[in-house]
């Protein structure tokens, strides 16, 4: 989705509430790097000192995010990275293990978000998205803090599963 951006499409809205697309890349971008870090693996990235995505959507923000999503994987391969707990707000931690399981379903989700902001058209095989779907459905209503997953929007039986699971996330479809 990234690298199909032009410069029209930071200002533009998305499905998350009061986000443009700019504001969404700029979390991404933010969330990759923070969990590569809560992870345990060092931050090291094409350019360590990259203002955040949002800021430079005109430039080329692709390739740090690319980076960073490749980075986020490697270190959440690591066993080591499920163990523990880290801070998701003031004075509340998430177990790591957590994190780790829905971290892959909300870069499912802000995909969408940024595919429907501009337009085009996404896609996932059925057995990542039915991943996302059921990490989503176990998350969202017991999240420990607001804001880290939106109230699920109800859907009638036969909704495609894309549907569904951003709607597992609280967004319209």
């Amino acid at each position: 989705m990234l690298g199909a951006l032009d410069d029209d499409d930071p200002v533009r809205p998305t499905p998350c509430t009061d986000d443009t697309v700019g504001d969404l890349v700029d979390h991404v971008d933010k969330g990759c790097r923070g969990l590569v870090t809560v992870a345990g693996a060092p931050l090291i990235g094409p350019d360590d000192t990259a203002e955040p995505a949002a800021a430079h959507v005109r430039g080329d923000p692709r390739q740090d995010l690319a980076h960073y999503a490749v980075a986020l994987a490697a270190a959440w391969s690591d066993p080591r990275a499920r163990t523990g707990s880290s801070p998701v707000a003031p004075g509340v931690d998430l177990p790591n293990a957590i994190r780790g399981r829905i971290a892959p379903a909300e870069l499912d989700v802000h995909g969408c978000d940024l595919a429907r902001a501009n337009g085009r058209p996404f896609a996932l095989p059925d057995d990542v998205l039915r991943d996302s779907l059921d990490r989503l459905l176990a998350f969202v209503p017991t999240a420990p803090v607001a804001g880290l997953g939106s109230e699920p929007v109800a859907v009638p039986p036969g909704t495609p599963l894309l549907d569904r699971v951003v709607a597992a996330a609280g967004r319209r479809t």
